[in-house]
């Protein structure tokens, strides 16, 4: 094991995550990557690790909304890694429609990860960076998490509570040397957003959202940044 920073990536097999995992491997980080599709998620980490031999890439298969395989992941990683520096706090769900149409069940799942599954996380891995008194969180949320378009409020509710959390988890770390941050994003380029009316060109790319991450990760320790809203400029 070498002695690069670590990075915790969930939803990392894919979309922003994979995007954020190749920004942080071009910047020396090791990483672990957790995805509930175990197949496309060896993948990704075959793939990163032949592209940067120079880092370690773990990975472990989990649903982020099932709370003892939250556990047996971070375990894993806890294990592995002298510290975590930073968490990205990613694996998501999109669905869409309107209120009255939409069923009890469909909600119940994009409540149980977007807002459950990311407070699983999250709760293990802060007591850690508060051990270690250092570290840095970034939720990746969107922008329905600060405004809700029609047909959007199921899942903007559940983006809402997200940077609601991120915005008290703040306050909460930074006693400890532990920076959070909310990036919320308009259209990104993923397969979540392939039936939206725009092209893919227009859309915000997944390693713009790396770079993003990585240009708050070279700010000074005296900076805390609460949210960050993305638009796609065609839209703004």
């Amino acid at each position: 094991m070498n002695k690069n920073k670590f990075a915790l990536i969930t939803g990392g097999s894919r979309g922003i995550g994979f995007g954020i995992a190749t920004t942080l491997a071009k910047k020396g980080y090791n990483l672990g990557l957790i995805s509930k599709n175990s197949e496309r998620l060896h993948l990704a980490a075959k793939e990163l690790a032949n592209t940067f031999p120079d880092i370690d890439v773990e990975c472990y298969s989990a649903d982020v909304s099932v709370t003892i395989q939250v556990s047996q992941a971070i375990d894993f990683f806890m294990k592995n890694q002298k510290d975590i520096d930073v968490l990205i706090n990613n694996a998501g769900v999109l669905h869409t429609g309107a209120i009255d149409s939409f069923d009890l069940e469909t909600y119940q799942s994009l409540v149980m990860t977007n807002q459950i599954g990311s407070f699983n996380v999250i709760k293990l891995v802060a007591s850690r960076m508060k051990e270690q008194k250092k570290g840095y969180i970034f939720n990746i949320a969107s922008m329905s998490g600060l405004r809700a378009w029609a047909n959007y409020g199921a899942y903007a509710s559940t983006k809402f509570a997200l940077v609601g959390l991120g915005q008290s988890l703040r306050k909460e770390m930074l006693p400890y040397g532990v920076k959070v941050t909310s990036i919320c994003p308009g259209a990104v380029a993923t397969d979540m957003t392939a039936d939206l009316d725009m092209e893919e060109k227009d859309k915000i790319q997944p390693e713009d959202i790396g770079r993003l991450i990585s240009c708050c990760l070279d700010m000074s320790h005296s900076v805390s940044i609460d949210y960050i809203p993305v638009e796609c400029s065609s839209l703004a």
